[in-house]
């Protein structure tokens, strides 16, 4: 996919949102903002902000939860999703949390 060689394409990514929303792929819309907001990191609160708002009412609550508290922060390819975003081509597909050994805090 077209995205994972070029992650920072911001017209790729929202095309693709948009053509989720079309599609009413609840998994696939998801999965398509993740990928922005793991693109985009904490830039682009605006871009991220609108096309969260145009795809609200097709997502879940658990979904618009999620991509609501990481507007401003945005997400990274390396941390664990919640839900799991399968239609992700960025993220790298963690489940859970880590454990205190392998994040280095302690318990």
């Amino acid at each position: 996919m077209h995205l994972a060689r070029q992650p920072q394409d911001l017209r790729s990514h929202s095309r693709r949102v948009l053509l989720a929303r079309r599609s009413g792929n609840r998994e696939a819309i998801y999965g398509a903002l993740v990928d922005l907001f793991i693109a985009l990191a904490g830039r682009g609160v605006g871009l991220k902000s609108a096309l969260l708002s145009q795809t609200a009412m097709q997502l879940g609550p658990p979904e618009r939860l999620c991509l609501a508290r990481h507007l401003a922060s945005g997400l990274r390819a390396d941390q664990s999703i919640e839900p799991h975003p399968r239609r992700s081509v960025l993220s790298h597909g963690l489940i859970g949390k880590p454990s205190p050994e392998l994040s280095g805090e302690s318990p």
